[in-house]
């Protein structure tokens, strides 16, 4: 027999010998706490306070610095709920807590994600989106850039001016206040299940959309300035998409 012959022969039965071999030592390493295994491991959510503040800005590009030249990429997902029962504060899993900047300019909260190393950059990808969540009592102004924004609740006793730049959709569920006014730029935005809304205003630019999903209550309808290139889609009876056309 050659003797390649008998070094492969030799190596397929020491193989399943060192695999045993292996298996063990990871076992006794999982029972002294140095290695968790992936499966056991639960994603932990933290909350960090937040100063009080009238007006709020979520940028959902990430800023990376890896050199000099800072760049942004990736459209992240951000979570906003308005109501009197909610303090001021951010909800978010503990392994993006590092990424997440705020600062305050006046009364204006900035909210982004910023990473340092080309590693964060992986791992911040490999996350699920649902990992940020932002709570306030009530809001002057929302302004979202280049983001996925899903508004659950908005109740409060004064008007909300919503601005809408290159994000990808935005989606408001319910919502009751006095006047409610859009700005849309490049962007779609669900009025989606329920709206109570004494006066809405909206205006659109560039290549966006309108969704309006029944059932809402709107005590008036103005419509600003509409470019060409947005689509308004109203779903309903005739009866409803004529009262809506009544009150512009």
């Amino acid at each position: 027999m050659k003797k390649s012959n008998k070094i492969f022969i030799g190596f397929l039965i020491l193989l399943p010998t060192m695999m045993v071999i292996f298996n063990l030592l990871l076992q006794v390493q999982y029972a002294q706490g140095k290695l968790t295994p992936r499966s056991r491991e639960v994603p932990r959510g933290i909350t960090r306070q937040l100063k009080p503040f009238r007006h709020l800005v979520f940028d959902g590009k990430v800023i990376s610095h890896f050199s000099n030249n800072p760049y942004r990429y990736e459209v992240k997902r951000f979570e906003l709920e308005i109501g009197q029962q909610f303090p001021p504060h951010l909800s978010m899993d503990a392994r993006v807590s590092d990424f997440i900047r705020e600062r305050y300019s006046g009364d204006t909260l900035f909210v982004w994600y910023e990473i340092g190393r080309l590693r964060d950059r992986a791992d911040l990808l490999s996350y699920d989106d649902r990992l940020l969540k932002l709570y306030a009592p009530s809001l002057e102004s929302f302004t979202s850039r280049r983001a996925i924004v899903e508004i659950p609740v908005v109740k409060q006793q004064i008007p909300l001016k919503v601005m809408e730049d290159h994000s990808r959709s935005v989606t408001f569920t319910k919502m009751e206040l006095p006047a409610l006014s859009i700005y849309n730029q490049n962007s779609y935005v669900n009025l989606s299940r329920y709206m109570k809304v004494d006066s809405l205003w909206y205006e659109a630019q560039g290549p966006s959309a309108y969704y309006f999903n029944t059932p809402h209550q709107f005590g008036k309808v103005v419509q600003g300035g509409v470019d060409s290139r947005t689509n308004i889609n109203i779903s309903g009876d005739a009866a409803y998409i004529q009262s809506l056309l009544n009150k512009q």
